[in-house]
């Protein structure tokens, strides 16, 4: 059930397309995808026309050897030209891994029914994590078959390599601890980025799944979060997407047509939280929509 958290979100959950309900459920079986739960990780190869650096960004045992964007006099990330000459906008972040304005997309367009026409068939579908580049391909191809539009809510640690985990501060636990794992190494997260931009420049919605995934009764539990933890939370997922060329050590990236700021809405990681928590620090960072309840599918309602 989706839950609106301020201003109209016509496309953030509906997806039409053009091929019946077992069709699409008969597709998530055959990759063993199970809707609402969150994609495993893979090794991939690296993405033609990305490239790492010759060293990679060394392993830390410590969340202290995180290395902040360069920013300006203000305080705010300093914005550059990429090095990428196929790449015409301006970029930002660590490394200038993701454009400084969000690119456009293509439109999604609405048509409003006429009175007693037949509403056409909507199927929701949507990926926690948005990491696995098989299962993500697959349905890519689908989308581009059907005319159907996703909304992929991508957790940050999708991006963040094994090797550099302990700049993961994790709620109620450990630094680098999480239940879902990091990205194998810094091709795969070529890969994803890959992904990523590809979903992106197709019209696909980027929520977010945040980042640490425990569950209760686990320590550390998303249920057991406060105010200042979901902040954090919200601050290193940017982090994570804005700075993912120089955490990886990327020298000549192609950077994402989008920065973090482009995400409207969430599912929370378990379906938890404490909502009288969560929901006033959302509505402060701009999000639209809250995905993480349970219930009948339904028409987005307003959340006062």
């Amino acid at each position: 059930m989706t839950t609106q958290l301020g201003g109209p979100s016509g496309r953030q959950f509906i997806v039409r397309m053009r091929v019946a309900v077992p069709l699409l459920l008969a597709l998530a079986a055959a990759l063993g995808l199970i809707l609402g739960a969150v994609l495993p990780s893979g090794n991939q190869p690296a993405a033609s026309g990305l490239s790492a650096s010759s060293s990679k960004a060394s392993a830390s045992d410590s969340p202290d050897s995180s290395q902040p964007a360069e920013s300006s006099s203000d305080g705010t990330p300093s914005q550059e030209p990429s090095s990428n000459p196929n790449v015409d906008f301006t970029v930002t972040g660590d490394g200038g891994g993701v454009a400084a304005e969000n690119q456009p997309q293509p439109a999604f367009n609405v048509t409003r029914l006429a009175p007693g026409e037949k509403p056409p068939q909507f199927v929701v579908v949507s990926f926690d994590g948005a990491c696995s580049s098989d299962v993500f391909n697959q349905f890519m191809d689908t989308a581009d078959a059907t005319n159907a539009h996703y909304t992929l809510f991508l957790s940050g640690l999708c991006l963040l390599p094994e090797s550099q985990k302990f700049l993961y501060e994790t709620p109620g636990r450990d630094a680098g601890s999480s239940a879902i794992g990091f990205a194998d190494d810094t091709p795969e997260v070529l890969q994803r980025i890959t992904n990523l931009t590809r979903a992106y420049n197709s019209g696909h919605e980027i929520g977010t799944h945040f980042l640490g995934h425990w569950c209760e009764p686990s320590q550390g539990s998303v249920n057991s979060w406060n105010a200042k933890e979901w902040e954090s939370e919200f601050a290193q997922d940017a982090q994570f997407t804005n700075d993912w060329a120089g955490i990886n050590g990327i020298t000549d990236p192609t950077p994402l047509p989008f920065n973090h700021s482009i995400v409207q809405g969430a599912r929370t990681p378990c379906l938890e939280g404490q909502r009288d928590v969560m929901y006033p620090i959302f509505k402060e960072h701009g999000f639209k929509y809250d995905a993480s309840n349970s219930g009948t599918l339904q028409w987005p309602s307003m959340n006062e």
